[in-house]
């Protein structure tokens, strides 16, 4: 007899959708951008290229010029997309010598989030004394003065006063290039940038304009003025290999004026052994840590029984073999059988 009364099981598929929650404000690569640029360029060249991270999966961010006058609004444009600041007309016009801004990041998630980064520029005038020009580090300016007397239009007295011209600051090169050694605690000394042209009281300033991933790397000055590279984090070659910075260093002038010159420094990471061999298993593998194999009563010594596979993720020096050691491994008491290691 049919038991009408027994309902069969019902099924249904439920569907969640996680929604993403914008946790995470952009964040730019450079607290700080510093660049210089001659007061001839032309209308539309880029001046500052910048660069934001955002955590949040598929979030866009856009970019805009914050200032508290039009001065930054007037003379530079930035592309709201990728970031990236250009001259909008002519910089002859500009009575400053050093334009700051402020760009700000912001992004379209929910709620929206945004970061600001500062932008100094600094502006090469080619009527004054640049890099170009630069003096002997001994050059003096000697300034003469006469007083006359209004009663008898004679000369009464006459000043000479030597004043110390604080000399346009030039780099030893164009282009810096080291190496650094990879684990090594920060802070690390890089290198020391060293100038063509400088007098011996000057004090430079240096900031790193562009190039600087993760904020690997710090200036400070040293005893002489000069400025010193060092690490500020711990650098791994296998992440970033290589990297090149472009810096800006400025020098004031007793006038109030701002000599400006700009080098590059190629820093190639030295690779050092910090990560062991590690043993490669198969997904058949009983418990994914240990290699097995049978061998038969009349196994021959010195047969191949199955292959060993090590992964080694370091980069090898050319005075290594680049091969990782294997080992015989006792099977059984009596017989001892070599592993096949020449090719995986």
């Amino acid at each position: 007899m049919e038991n009408v009364g027994q309902k069969e099981p019902a099924t249904a598929d439920v569907w969640i959708f996680v929604e993403d929650v914008n946790e995470f404000q952009p964040m730019f690569t450079e607290p700080t951008y510093v660049a210089a640029v001659d007061e001839t360029t032309a209308v539309g060249s880029i001046v500052v290229n910048i660069s934001v991270k955002d955590q949040d999966v598929e979030s866009a961010v856009e970019f805009s010029i914050i200032s508290d006058d039009d001065v930054a609004r007037h003379y530079f444009d930035i592309d709201r997309f990728t970031g990236t600041i250009r001259t909008s007309r002519l910089l002859s016009d500009l009575r400053e010598n050093k334009i700051e801004f402020f760009v700000q990041a912001s992004d379209n998630g929910s709620p929206p989030r945004h970061s600001n980064a500062k932008i100094v520029i600094y502006l090469n005038r080619t009527t004054k004394m640049t890099s170009s020009t630069a003096l002997p580090a001994t050059s003096t300016i000697t300034v003469s003065e006469e007083r006359v007397a209004p009663s008898d239009h004679m000369t009464v007295s006459k000043h000479f006063v030597q004043k110390s011209l604080a000399l346009p600051i030039v780099f030893s090169t164009r282009l810096f290039r080291t190496e650094v050694q990879e684990v090594i605690p920060a802070p690390q000394h890089v290198l020391l940038l060293t100038m063509a042209n400088k007098a011996p009281n000057q004090v430079v300033h240096c900031a790193i304009s562009s190039g600087n991933y993760e904020g690997a790397f710090a200036l400070r000055i040293n005893e002489n003025g000069l400025c010193m590279l060092e690490t500020q984090i711990d650098l791994d070659r296998e992440l970033i290999p290589n990297y090149r910075l472009n810096i800006t260093a400025y020098v004031s002038t007793y006038a109030g004026l701002e000599f400006v010159d700009t080098t590059s420094v190629e820093i190639d990471v030295l690779d050092a052994n910090d990560h062991p061999p590690v043993f490669q298993f198969d997904q058949g593998e009983p418990d994914g840590m240990t290699y097995f194999a049978v061998a038969t009563a009349g196994t021959k010594p010195l047969t191949p029984m199955l292959r060993v596979t090590v992964k080694e993720s370091i980069e090898c020096q050319p005075t290594r073999t680049g091969n990782s050691n294997y080992f015989i491994i006792e099977l059984s008491i009596l017989i001892y059988y070599y592993f096949n290691a020449l090719k995986n």
